[in-house]
């Protein structure tokens, strides 16, 4: 199974937000990434919100925004993978999955 098929529509908004701030330089202006993600501006804040909460609790990664851009600070020693995985323990599908197919001891 793919891991994108275990993320959720919004987890994967995430995603492509962090991976469209990675491709250009872990910087991009508010309105380009609403425009590439088809965003309005509440559901833009609310999804910056989310990953502001996401990254409170991980070590190595930072979202900051100035007036009109969004910066993406990531330790050396972090890659996108490692949030997708993140993003995949909370997912609703893998715990179904979890649940059917993890023996409790």
């Amino acid at each position: 199974m793919y891991r994108r098929e275990l993320l959720n529509d919004w987890d994967k908004k995430i995603m492509e937000f962090l991976r469209f701030l990675t491709q250009r330089g872990n910087r991009a202006t508010k309105k380009a990434v609403a425009q590439k993600l088809a965003l309005t501006r509440p559901t833009l804040l609310k999804l910056v919100a989310d990953i502001q909460a996401i990254f409170k609790d991980m070590e190595g990664f930072q979202l900051t925004a100035s007036n009109y851009e969004y910066y993406l600070h990531i330790d050396l020693t972090q890659n996108l993978s490692f949030i997708t995985k993140y993003l995949m323990q909370y997912s609703r599908k893998y715990k179904i999955l979890k649940e059917i197919f993890f023996v409790k001891m």
